[in-house]
Order: structure tokens, then sequence, then C-alpha cells
């Protein structure tokens, strides 16, 4: 036979290893010892491998054949614990193992040639049948500090899903990864295994401190949300459901349950190891009871763990706008945000305000009412004040904080104030369902809508584009309840968002605009936004809703502005002719405050030229000479104003 097969037989006598370490072949011997080095599960890498002693590898009786010199070295045979009929103590050893096993008699043979004493025969049966009795398998995957260990040595296991607390153990394999962790195959070690003579049995180390198997611990926690996911690129409601790992060391499974709180019987939705499930495709509203419970390797269940959850859904406000920021470039504002994450995302809604601090939602007028997904920028007029911007779903939900960036750059653009109408405080114009209280508008009946037409139109006295703009100051007013007495508290926690502070949620009041050219014919009043409207007449409502019949806005104050920018005509290469030549604009002035420009192109010494009858619509001119006689010229003008 080959010489590493002869050595092999040669040690199975002396229970010896031959590890090949460093290119050489040791010697180890299997017996009592300490452990080297202790594993922890800060040392262990990924999962383990556990193996009990089956029943083909589990001995309650164990002959060892051996040489025997006394009978000329024939082949003999001794047992441990001894046959029944023999009459020694350790055959009661045997029975008792016997009933622990079922009645069965499990039996095994091992050949040792190299042993020619009875009592080192009967010894090496006593430990073949220990070990078979108590030999954990384990394997597991360590971290560098397996290159300390080799085979035969013995090492500590401390973990606490496995309830090791420093269980020795003995290296029977290794294997050197190519991730240069180290897998090892451990079997149990009992340094009782090796006591031979008559002695007090050394104190066995438990083999595990797990519970009883048949009282099963139940889950540590069950929590419930619910989230809006996508799903073949349509918006789904689905209820997450996050168990907390049971301290029961045997937990082959959870078993999670649910039904809609109106159902009688519960649906199974799922089986196995994970701590996370996600139920699709649940209803908006609906209350949902969910129960989970661990069941161990043995089939046994543990009480169940119970949870109730509201699905809010799509119902939820969406998210705050992000890394809003506003680029002035000449006439124009470039505005970019972030896009939020939410899936029902309908379009984004921006307001303005001419206050650079402490603009508020419900105190802004709208200036783009709907910025669709998935943009994220957009250029609108450039203004001194604040820019507001909410995120809008589906559901047209509003986000509960509007994002702000203000602006205070004086020379954006050269704009003239035209008019400016104010209706605070005495609002004297058309009310309808409201009431005027302390220099305030009000909703009369809570549970229909009001408005306020504005006293008079804004004449501007001919048709020009102007820019206009708005303000608007409110808040959200109970006038039934104190928010500490009964139903005023309850709204604070209600799932339609907090009462207090929250009057977007409740109420809101915006302006509408209609226009007209003659004074007479005027367009359906439309929801104002900020921006450049051509017409000679306006005229402005506000609108008054609450949304829960119970909340009103109120109105303190509420100014409407017009602005015209200034405008440059021009004209080159005009001859004059040897009389007074009339400028006409091709679109008015609205004021004859304007600046005109003249150059003369073939003008001789002495010349010169008078504007006179400065109107609206045009100029004129007249070039004269040195003898103060009209001359025919050849000109060009500028003419700047609004």
């Amino acid at each position: 036979r080959n010489l590493i097969d002869n050595l092999r037989e040669l040690i199975k006598g002396c229970r010896g290893y031959i590890p090949y370490t460093q290119g050489k072949y040791s010697l180890v011997i299997e017996t009592t010892g300490t452990a080297s080095i202790t594993l922890t599960e800060d040392d262990i890498i990924g999962g383990y491998g556990l193996a009990i002693p089956t029943k083909n590898e589990k001995y309650n009786r164990v002959i060892i054949s051996f040489v025997n010199p006394a009978k000329n070295y024939q082949v003999d045979e001794i047992s441990f614990p001894p046959n029944d009929d023999s009459g020694l103590p350790s055959a009661d050893q045997h029975a008792t193992m016997k009933a622990s096993d079922g009645g069965f008699l499990l039996e095994g043979r091992f050949d040792f040639p190299t042993l020619t004493s009875q009592y080192q025969a009967e010894e090496m049966a006593e430990v073949i049948l220990r070990r078979s009795r108590e030999a954990i398998g384990l394997s597991l995957n360590v971290t560098f500090k397996g290159y300390e260990l080799n085979i035969g040595d013995i090492v500590n296991v401390t973990h606490s899903s496995l309830g090791f607390s420093a269980k020795p153990f003995r290296i029977l394999g290794m294997t050197f990864n190519q991730d240069f962790t180290v897998s090892l195959t451990l079997v149990e070690h009992q340094d009782s295994h090796y006591t031979w003579a008559t002695k007090v049995q050394a104190t066995t180390v438990p083999s595990t401190n797990l519970p009883n198997p048949f009282n099963v611990q139940p889950p540590a926690s069950l929590t419930l949300d619910d989230t809006l996911i996508e799903y073949n690129q349509t918006p789904l409601i689905a209820l997450d459901i996050t168990i907390g790992a049971s301290t029961d060391a045997f937990i082959d499974y959870y078993q999670v349950e649910y039904k809609l709180s109106t159902d009688s019987n519960y649906i199974i939705y799922a089986q196995g190891s994970g701590l996370n499930h996600r139920v699709l495709n649940v209803i908006e509203q609906g209350i949902y009871d969910v129960r989970v419970k661990a069941v161990n390797t043995l089939g046994v269940s543990s009480t169940y763990v119970s949870g109730q959850h509201t699905v809010v859904g799509s119902t939820e406000a969406p998210a705050d706008v992000t890394d809003f920021s506003c680029n002035i470039i000449g006439q124009e504002a470039h505005l970019n945000w972030e896009q939020i994450p939410d899936l029902d995302l309908s379009h984004y809604q921006i307001r303005y305000s001419t206050l650079t601090e402490g603009a508020e939602w419900q105190n802004s007028v709208s200036l783009i009412e709907k910025v669709s997904r998935p943009a994220t920028s957009i250029s609108v007029p450039a203004r001194t004040g604040s820019f507001l911007i909410k995120a809008v779903d589906k559901l047209n939900n509003y986000s509960v904080n509007a994002t702000v960036i203000a602006t205070n750059i004086s020379s954006i653009g050269n704009f003239n104030a035209v008019a400016t109408q104010s209706e605070h405080p005495t609002f004297s114009g058309t009310k309808t369902n409201l009431t005027l209280e302390n220099d305030t508008l009000k909703l009369t009946d809570l549970n229909s809508d009001g408005t306020y037409l504005f006293s008079a139109p804004i004449d501007i006295g001919g048709i020009y584009t102007s820019r206009v703009t708005a303000s608007i100051t409110q808040f959200a007013e109970n006038p039934t309840e104190l928010f500490d007495d009964g139903r005023g508290f309850s709204l604070f926690d209600s799932a339609t968002g907090s009462f207090d502070g929250d009057s977007p949620s409740n109420s809101n009041a915006h302006l509408e605009i209609s226009l007209s050219d003659d004074g007479t014919t005027y367009t359906e009043y439309k929801n104002f936004v900020i921006g450049d409207y051509t017409a000679r007449y306006y005229k402005f409502r506000l609108y008054l809703i609450s949304r829960d019949g119970l909340t009103t806005p109120v109105i303190s104050q509420v100014t409407v502005t017009i602005d015209m920018p200034d405008r440059i005509f021009s004209g080159n290469d005009i001859t004059s002719g040897a009389t007074t030549y009339t400028v006409s604009f091709t679109n008015p002035f609205k004021s004859v405050n304007y600046a005109v420009g003249i150059t003369g192109e073939n003008m001789e010494t002495g010349d010169y030229f008078i504007v006179e009858s400065k109107t609206i619509n045009g100029f004129n001119v007249t070039f004269k000479n040195s003898s103060d006689t009209a001359v025919s010229r050849t000109f060009d003008y500028l003419a700047k104003g609004f």
C-alpha cells in the first residue's frame, strides 16, 4: 500500500491526525485539551451549517476488534457497555441509552489492528460511543482569524442564534477560499469523552442553552406601513409587513396572515423565513388586520402577534419640493427644483408673493397653475419678491409645506406703474355669501362658496399689454368651535391633516380675472396667474372656499397692480421734406412722457430741428437752416416710453 495509507492505519490506535502544514506532516492526538481561540459572530461570515448525529451515526453499543496477545495474537472483541447479561454495572448504561433511543439497538463495529491491549480497546470503544452521542457537526466560514488554526485544534464557538457560549469544537477540515476566508468543518468536543479511570466523571459542557422546543417564542414585533409602488408602469398601493425576529433558536419559518377588518377569515399570505413582506394592490383607506406566528422545525407554533393598519395610500400628502432655486437672466427667472419621489405625482404649482421675507402659500397668488411631471424647471417673468412651489398628486393633495425662494434684485426690468387697486380695508365691492367683520372678509355659510367682486373695473385708457400682479393676505378660522373643544381637538389628529396652522388643507381663497377691450363685453372669469395680459379693462373677484364645512378663509388685504414695461419705437433714413414731418406710432404709448432722439444724416452748418406736438400717437419734427427756413433732411429717430 501507499506509505501515507500505512501511516494513517498506524495512527488510528492513538486517535491521531496527520495534518499537512507548511510543507510538513505533523502528528496531533485527539484527546483532552483547551481551545486555542474563540470564534464569535464577529469572526463568522455568512451563515452556518449545523448537523446532529443521525440514527446511523449514533451508538448505544460499540464493539472493537483488536489483536489479543493473550490469545496468541488472534483477533478479539470488546464492547462498551458490556452485554446486558454480563452482570457488570456498565451494562445499566447500555439499557438506559437504548431506552432513550426508542428501544433500538444502535451498534457500531470497528477494527483496530494496531491495538494489542484489551484495556486500550475498551477505552477506544467508550470514546467512540460517547463521541457519537455528543457529536454536533458545524460548518462555518471565518475571517483571517482562521489562518491561526490547524487540523485537530480545539476552538470555542460563541453564537447567539445557536445558543452556543464558548462551546468547544475540534477542527476536522479546512478550506482556504479565493476571497481569503477559511471554511471550517467542526465536530463537538467534550473532555469527558477521553477520561478513562475509576474516577469521578468530569462535568460535561452543556450541548446548548436553548429553550424548550415545544414552547416557541413569538415574533418580537410586527410593524405595518403602506407605500405607493410602480408595477407595470401603474402605481399600486402596497401594504408593507415587517416582522421582528423571534428569539427562539429553532424557528423554521414565519406564517403571515391578513384580512380586511370587515372580513371574518384570515388569508395565509406567506410562509417563509423572510422578515419583510409586501401585499400588493390593497384598498385605499381600507383597515387591515395582520397577524404573524413563528413555527419551529418540529412544526410547533407560537402565539400570534397582531396589528392593524389603515391604508393611507395616495391620500397622503406628496413630499415637499427640495432644491428649489432661482437664476435671474435678463427679464426671466429660471426656476429649478428636484423631482419628488411620489409615484402619484400629478404636477407642480408655483405661486408668487411681493414679499422678499416671510412669504406664505395662502398669502401668495398663482403664477403657474400646472407644471406637469416630469418637468423640474420653468422660466417665468423676473420680479422682485418670492417664488413658492408645491407638489400636487392625482387626488389634488398638496405638499404640506411650500418651498420658497426669494429674490431682491432691484434692477429686474424697467416697469412703470399704471394702476394699483386695493380693496381693503372697506371691501366696498359686491359680496356673495360673505360677511365683512373687523375689516376682514369671511364666509357667511360655511357649506357654500363665496365671491367678492372688486368695487370697480380698472381702466388703463387703451388696449395695451401689461404685467399684472396681485397680493392676498389670508388665514383660516373656525368660527363655531375653539381648538380645544370637542371636534376642534379631534380635527388635529384626524386623517385629513392638522387643523391648527394648516389652513390650505381646509379652506382657501384665490383671485380670478376677467378682461375686456370695450368695457362692455368681458371674458369669463378664470383663475388669475401673474403674467402679461392684453386688454383695456380689468375686473377681479375673490373666490372663497371651505373644504370641511367648518373653516372659513379670512381675507384681510388684497391688492392688484398693473405695470407696463418700457417700449421703443424707431425709424431710419426718413426724408422730412421742406415742411413739418409727422412721425406716427403703430402702437400708441400709454403716456406722452416718452423721450425722443433725432439724428440728422445730411445736416449743413447752421441746420437745426424742432420736435413739437408730442402725443401718445406720435410727434412732429421740422428741420430748418440757419435762415430759419424749413429744409428737407434725412433723419433717424428713437422714442422710448410706455
